[in-house]
């Protein structure tokens, strides 16, 4: 929410941490007051995270069903209102329609809240019309409420390279399913997030996790590695802080 007055009164010695948009970071590091007083200043802002569906899943089987459930998670807990929720899904190209129709058919079962304000509500709905030339509606619900601060689950598939994708944040109950050709282009596409709090990979292949592993840490704060022997032990890819658990 708006800070009022309150950068007008920072002095040499504070500190500032800022999670939210790249837009609103920016404005909190280029402040007058800010930049005169030299305050140290640390923003985490849009991030595009990413969860992976491994090349050797397939239709219907535990990985894919792991997979599908962790996304339908992160689309609708806090109504999508997450720093570490996924934006983007990334899936063989052979799956991407299955992938869409299984998560389309679990939405389908749910009611997502409200968005914290109408201002939110608009900015979701803005940030929809930006990604439309570049991405297409795999599923849409219907809001919980005709009220402007509800939006409902939102699934879009990007088309060709839809650069927007890996670029706005749309911070709701949105994701965009991203179809890959092999396993470089995954990697590659991971990392045109510009660097992410998390990202999670869900596979049985041992040697393709490791590989994720190598390939996503330097661009990543987090990196999740799922298979049948650690799912219901996991984390969540979207817990805030996985090491308060034990």
């Amino acid at each position: 929410g708006p800070a009022g007055e309150l950068l007008d009164h920072v002095a040499a010695g504070d500190a500032i941490a800022f999670t939210g948009s790249a837009e609103t970071g920016d404005a909190v590091r280029f402040h007058p007051r800010v930049r005169a007083t030299g305050v140290r200043v640390n923003v985490e802002a849009d991030s595009l995270n990413a969860a992976i569906l491994g090349p050797d899943a397939a239709a219907g089987d535990a990985t894919f069903g792991f997979f599908v459930r962790e996304v339908v998670r992160e689309m609708t807990v806090k109504a999508g209102q997450k720093c570490t929720a996924i934006r983007r899904v990334l899936v063989p190209a052979a799956l991407a329609d299955a992938v869409g129709s299984a998560i389309g058919e679990a939405l389908a079962g749910v009611t997502t809240g409200p968005l914290i304000s109408p201002a939110q509500g608009a900015a979701v709905r803005a940030a929809l019309r930006q990604l439309s030339g570049e991405t297409t509606v795999v599923y849409a619900g219907t809001p919980g409420s005709s009220a402007e601060s509800f939006v409902g689950p939102t699934l879009l598939r990007a088309l060709g390279d839809a650069p927007h994708v890996h670029e706005v944040e749309i911070f709701g109950p949105v994701a965009t399913i991203v179809p890959y050709r092999d396993v470089d282009e995954a990697f590659a596409l991971a990392r045109r997030g510009g660097g992410s709090l998390v990202a999670s990979v869900f596979s049985a292949d041992a040697e393709f996790l490791a590989a994720a592993a190598r390939r996503l840490a330097p661009a990543h704060g987090r990196v999740l590695l799922v298979d049948a022997s650690i799912v219901d032990a996991q984390t969540g890819h979207g817990l805030v802080l996985p090491m308060l658990i034990q």
